[in-house]
């Protein structure tokens, strides 16, 4: 390939063929050592995407502490070997330009956050392109994210379908990197102007790992029409959890190779079991489920404690009794679902979805007007209990007055856009007004 390369390079911009012998060369740019005395003007290219989730591709224990150390601590985890070479990118052309082709996890990926930030130290991010889905017939959305120098007062995202989108600087720095995909997306900034710490000083929350899905096969039963109970809790997937709403029972699932009508558990099969015991005492009593990879922030109040997560669940609960509704209300609130997506964009499964995890809900922000807060838990504890459109733009409209999203266009956008995101598969007002008519 190096060959190749020189040929046709000197084919088409001339010179001397030593200049290119010695100008394009084969190893591991990411060695220490291999660019000493090199800086240019320009890095661009499409680095190897290299995913830390493929057995062919992960990286080695040795490689992954050479990377450790080569940058300074900022290569760790699960992030991309892709978004490493940004990184480089960034010591190659410091007073430069630096575009290289990346996966849109990069954007916004947990793991990817120190890449991101040490970036942030050398260059800025004036722009990101996306690029339009299976543009290199692969199933890997991507995008080319532009570091300079010189510091803009917005940055430019320039969607897969030639639109053009400016969001303000602050919005993408701290490597929020996702901001850039929400604005292409179309996802409205909450614009919330009352704000109190965040959700990590009201509630709790955890997920599950796989050995407590695996750990249940043989204890999963249909509900066989019976209403769940603490003692007999519905087994709740993530598919059955909407907003202010559980379709547990509503349609089959797929658990453990078998379909399940309303599949619950016994509780006192478990009791004994060394890891399922502690976490059936974890996981029971009042609690809110959230779902995961969803087009907005769904969630459910357990109020009874008759439902169990089942894997990837999150379970969310809130360190008063008393706020259960409250902690819930700012989880499904629309400011919410928006800065979630300005956040953490990018890192679903789908584009049109986001994946928050355990820790990124407590990181967001709280509601400031607790006046306004309190009314809205009690809207939502109506709104779950009726199901009725009415009932959901009420506490929607609350919980705008909680988090300051200011009255006018930008609450009506915000609104129009969290409507759709959360609509409701129950269509409350429609199904009552045809009860109604019959």
């Amino acid at each position: 390939a190096a060959a190749v390369t020189r040929v046709r390079l000197r084919l088409r911009v001339g010179g001397a063929a030593a200049l290119w012998r010695s100008s394009i060369r084969c190893g591991d740019a990411l060695v220490e050592g291999a660019w000493t005395g090199c800086e240019y003007s320009l890095v661009a290219g499409n680095p190897p995407f290299l995913s830390q989730l493929g057995k062919k591709s992960v990286r080695s224990r040795a490689e992954q502490g050479a990377l450790l150390k080569r940058f300074d601590g900022h290569v760790a985890g699960y992030a991309d070997t892709a978004s490493v070479f940004l990184l480089l990118g960034t010591e190659l052309a410091p007073r430069g330009t630096v575009a290289l082709l990346q996966p849109m996890s990069t954007l916004s990926a947990a793991d990817a956050l120190p890449i991101r930030i040490a970036c942030e130290a050398r260059m800025k991010l004036a722009a990101v392109i996306m690029l339009p889905d299976n543009t290199f017939g692969a199933a890997v959305r991507t995008c080319i994210p532009i570091l300079t120098q010189r510091a803009p007062a917005t940055v430019r995202i320039r969607n897969a379908d030639g639109s053009l989108h400016r969001i303000a600087r602050q919005r993408c720095s701290g490597g929020a990197w996702g901001a850039a995909l929400a604005a292409a997306r179309g996802v409205p900034d909450p614009c919330a102007s009352c704000t109190n710490g965040t959700l990590d000083d009201w509630m709790r929350s955890t997920a599950d790992f796989r050995q407590h899905y695996y750990g249940l096969r043989g204890h999963v039963h249909a509900s066989e029409g019976a209403a769940p109970s603490p003692q007999a809790p519905a087994l709740v997937t993530v598919g059955a959890i909407g907003a202010a709403r559980l379709d547990w029972g509503a349609r089959p699932v797929r658990i453990h190779g078998q379909t399940f009508f309303g599949p619950i558990i016994r509780t006192s099969e478990l009791m004994n079991d060394a890891v399922l015991g502690p976490w059936v005492l974890a996981r029971k009593g009042p609690k809110i489920l959230v779902a995961t990879q969803t087009r907005a922030i769904e969630a459910w109040v357990d109020a009874k404690g008759i439902a169990m997560p089942s894997t990837p669940a999150i379970t969310v609960t809130p360190k008063r009794a008393a706020d259960l509704w409250k902690v819930a209300a700012a989880l499904l609130a629309p400011a919410t679902a928006a800065e979630a997506w300005w956040r953490h964009a990018g890192a679903g499964m789908s584009a049109q979805a986001i994946r928050v995890s355990a820790s990124q809900l407590r990181a967001l922000p709280a509601p400031g007007n607790h006046a306004a807060w309190d009314r809205a838990a009690r809207a939502l504890a109506e709104w779950q209990r009726l199901g009725t459109m009415s009932a959901r733009d009420k506490f929607a409209g609350l919980m705008c007055d909680a988090y300051g999203v200011p009255a006018g266009a930008a609450r009506e956008q915000l609104l129009e856009w969290w409507r759709a995101a959360v609509s409701d598969a129950r269509a409350g007002d429609v199904a009552a007004s045809v009860r109604a008519r019959g």
